[in-house]
This record gives C-alpha cells, sequence and structure tokens, in this order.
C-alpha cells in the first residue's frame, strides 16, 4: 500500500488560511465595536451641545459671543456626520460564504473519496475566494469608521473652541 504524504498546501496553506479567515472575522467584529463606540461618543456629545444650548437660551441676559455660534453650529453637523459614518461602518453587509449548493458538490462521491490534496485544494479555493471578500468588506467598514474617528476629532476642536470663546467672552 503506498504511504501519502502531506503536500505543502495541507501543511503549510491550509492553516495559513484558516487563520486569516480567523483574523478577518475578528477585524470585523473590532470595527463594528468602534464604530458602535463612535456613534455612542457623538451621541452623548451632541446631547450636552443640546444641554448648553438649552442653558444658554433659558437665561434671557446671557448672549452667547457671536464667534461661538457658527462654532456650535459647525460642531453639530460634524458630530452628526461621525455618528452617521459610524453607523455606515456597523451597516450590515452580506459576507462571502460557501454556498451550500458547494457544500453539496464537497459531499459527493467523486469528492468525497478524492485523494486528500485534491479535496484540500479544492476547500482552499472556496477560502480564498472568503477570505477576499472579507477583507473588501472591511476595507470598506474601515474607511467609514476612519471618517467617523476623523470627524468626531475635528468636532471635539470645534467646541472646544467654541467653549474658550463663550468662557473667554462672557468673563
Amino acid at each position: 500500500m503506498e504511504e501519502r504524504q502531506e503536500t505543502a498546501g495541507q501543511v503549510i496553506i491550509a492553516p495559513l488560511l484558516e487563520k486569516q479567515l480567523e483574523d478577518e472575522s475578528s477585524n470585523k467584529s473590532s470595527l463594528e465595536q468602534r464604530g458602535v463606540a463612535v456613534i455612542s461618543t457623538s451621541g452623548v456629545l451632541v446631547s450636552l451641545l443640546f444641554g448648553l444650548s438649552a442653558i444658554v437660551t433659558a437665561n434671557k441676559d446671557f448672549a452667547l459671543p457671536e464667534a461661538s455660534q457658527g462654532l456650535l453650529v459647525v460642531a453639530l453637523v460634524l458630530f452628526v456626520f461621525s455618528a452617521v459614518s459610524g453607523i455606515v461602518s456597523n451597516s450590515p453587509r452580506p459576507y462571502p460564504q460557501v454556498q451550500t449548493s458547494e457544500f453539496e458538490r464537497f459531499v459527493s462521491e467523486q469528492i468525497w473519496y478524492a485523494r486528500p490534496e485534491q479535496t484540500n485544494r479544492q476547500i482552499a479555493k472556496a477560502q480564498v475566494c472568503i477570505l477576499k471578500g472579507s477583507r473588501e468588506r472591511n476595507k470598506s467598514k474601515a474607511r467609514a469608521l476612519f471618517v467617523a474617528v476623523i470627524t468626531q476629532i475635528l468636532a471635539v476642536g470645534v467646541l472646544a473652541t467654541a467653549i474658550a470663546i463663550i468662557l473667554i467672552e462672557t468673563s
């Protein structure tokens, strides 16, 4: 009886593909969690802005410095844009997966009883397709998250500037 040696694909490539697929799944979860954090932070800061505006408008003797008014509007717009970008990073997108028809093909007699290296190669091809699609979708999520974080940083800076103007001009 012939002794079969394991191929490079079985020993090296298959485990690498499995690890890459696990990493992409982890990246997806991480991107989505950070997107939720951006949404939450932007929501809290917008709420604080509304609270500040309520306090300011309640006191009839207080006049909001003109220079800070526009900055507060800009900060509000940036926070909303940041939250929307965070939502986009979390929007459900179909990720590639092995289709049921492929699994049916994998359990056919021809493949089921084939040499392991042939079957492993077919499985690896399917995994490469999944990996490629997952990376594309994760890149899209990462871009949306990047925009969300940058606009949130800008919003905080603009808000801080507006508050500094209010404190300086009203003291």
